[in-house]
């Protein structure tokens, strides 16, 4: 679910070092990894991808994140990945390449 991947044996380097800071998070061994978005950058995040009609397709958001953080969900994005999607974001509802749904 992290990655995306059916196995270990198919993952990157950087996805092998997510897995494991994640199992060591899990176990307890380690607080949560450090530099992570704030739960208002995420919100944020959340609420841009709403407005641009990507909410009914949670895939689609995943997608992007994966192309352009390297992860699959919000929670996963330090600051600055964070920072970059919004703006990303925002330059895609400016430039009308928002996938807008009418109602």
């Amino acid at each position: 679910g992290l990655t995306g991947s059916e196995s270990i044996k198919g993952l990157s380097k950087r996805q092998a070092i997510r897995v494991i800071d994640r199992l060591n998070v899990l176990a307890g061994v380690e607080k949560d990894v450090p530099n992570r978005a704030t739960p208002e950058q995420q919100y944020f995040i959340l609420h841009l991808a709403k407005e641009m009609g990507w909410a009914g397709d949670p895939a689609r958001l995943r997608g992007f994140l994966e192309a352009k953080a390297g992860v699959s969900d919000v929670r996963f994005l330090t600051l600055d990945s964070a920072r970059r999607i919004i703006e990303a974001l925002k330059a895609i509802q400016k430039g009308g390449r928002a996938e807008r749904r009418q109602k």
